[in-house]
């Protein structure tokens, strides 16, 4: 990860660095630290996580920088009496513990790689930029002081990490990542309680989970647990933390959902449809905030609901792809949404199969009864049909590619045209298929 410091330093000079209008000295250091902080905060487009401010002084602004609980901040300062008094600051307000502020050697940013959303430098001194650009997350905002003006520069996200948007990676429902940085776990970065799920012989607790633009979201049973038959009630929650440093972001309440509502209580429980229901896109989650409620559109960094999809109640399955989002309701139809103005861009009735919908950004590919249709993604315009027989447990898309997974058979279709290529035996086992 150190070898990258080179090339990622060089493509920040080159071409991301930003300066944004900023407040003098002079005019900062009279204006109140929590005005100071909002601006910067604004300047930086940072929204939550971890923010880091070396040369905390005497905390002022260190503790102005935690305007809300989306925010994690740490003072650093080489100076122990500045150290012992911005903690005094802190306490004084009642936030130490979300604030806190460390000494350190003026060198060495004592933090593990890639963990920092805001990292603000007062005074760089002896810190490098390759130190500085070591503790930031992909991402995340480097705001350092210089001759009065801040100095903003974002580091950019790698190609060899890769977003897992879907429940199945992405709207082609292929589980295989391109991420090249996954491997044997070499240490631990971060984590979360509760450490268990509620139980072993009934549903899990955790139910659904993607990610996407550094955050992770997932469905989570907060609800206490039980040594009865009868378990306690459940709390399912909608849960968004960083992705990099795991700093609680939001979480919403999510009623009338759970084993009550499904309508399962024994092990493996969980119809298919339901980790299908949460998708992000860029800086926005889709899901259905309870069972049998409309599609809503919330805002990725603060869980606000920003609006809710009209007559999209009983939608089981999300697939979202450039901007596009596709509302399957099992047996009845298959809605496609233009994710950004939220207008209604086409729809197909019909026998339309579970977990049977793929999408690319050209076409979408579901399965109406027992045949195999391909439509234009935005215009909805046929593109070919074609019988596959029994009902599909899986369809996925690789390239050119068409694989569906159904029964005892894996057959495998030209994308284009929909002609089949070839069919082989499959043995029947749980639908899991990797190309």
């Amino acid at each position: 990860m150190r070898g990258n410091h080179a090339w990622l330093a060089a493509s920040l000079v080159t071409g991301l660095v930003l300066t944004a209008p900023e407040v003098s000295r002079k005019t900062a250091q009279a204006e109140p630290a929590a005005r100071q902080a909002k601006q910067l905060l604004a300047v930086s487009g940072v929204r939550g996580g971890l923010v880091v401010h070396v040369g905390c002084g005497d905390g002022h602004l260190t503790a102005a920088l935690h305007v809300n609980d989306r925010y994690l901040v740490q003072g650093l300062d080489v100076d122990p009496k500045a150290v012992a008094g911005a903690r005094q600051h802190i306490r004084s307000l009642g936030l130490y513990g979300p604030v806190s502020a460390v000494r350190f050697d003026g060198r060495r940013l004592p933090y593990v790689d890639e963990l920092v959303n805001l990292l603000v430098v007062e005074r760089p001194g002896e810190l490098s930029r390759d130190e500085m650009l070591r503790v930031l997350a992909p991402g995340g905002v480097l705001c350092v002081r210089r001759e009065g003006r801040w100095q903003r520069t974002v580091k950019p996200w790698p190609e060899d990490i890769d977003q897992w948007t879907h429940y199945l990676h992405d709207a082609s429902n292929n589980a295989v990542a391109r991420d090249r940085r996954l491997g044997p776990p070499r240490r631990l970065k971060w984590t979360c309680g509760p450490l268990w799920t509620r139980s072993h012989e009934f549903t899990s607790s955790l139910v659904a989970m993607v990610s996407g633009g550094g955050r992770i979201f997932y469905v989570f049973d907060e609800g206490l647990t039980s040594l009865t038959n009868a378990p306690l009630p459940d709390r399912w929650v909608l849960i968004a933390r960083d992705a990099f440093n795991g700093v609680l972001l939001w979480k919403r309440p999510l009623p009338s959902w759970g084993p009550k509502q499904w309508g399962r209580s024994a092990l493996r429980s969980i119809p298919p449809t339901v980790p299908r229901r949460l998708v992000v896109e860029g800086d926005r989650v889709f899901m259905t905030l309870a069972y049998d409620a409309p599609v809503s559109i919330l805002d990725a960094a603060t869980g606000e609901v920003l609006s809710t999809l009209p007559e999209s109640e009983g939608t089981e399955e999300l697939r979202c792809v450039t901007g596009v989002l596709l509302l399957c309701k099992p047996n009845r139809e298959l809605i496609a949404i233009d994710a950004g103005t939220n207008q209604r861009l086409w729809e197909v009735k019909g026998k339309i199969q579970r977990v049977a919908t793929a999408a690319t950004p050209k076409r979408v590919f579901y399965q109406d009864g027992s045949v195999l249709v391909c439509r234009g993604l935005r215009d909805g315009r046929e593109q070919w049909r074609t019988s596959i027989g029994r009902a599909a447990s899986l369809v996925v898309v690789h390239g050119d590619r068409l694989i569906v997974l159904g029964g005892k058979t894996l057959q495998a279709f030209d994308a284009d045209s929909g002609q089949k290529l070839w069919s082989v035996a499959a043995r029947p086992a749980r639908p899991e298929l990797f190309v």
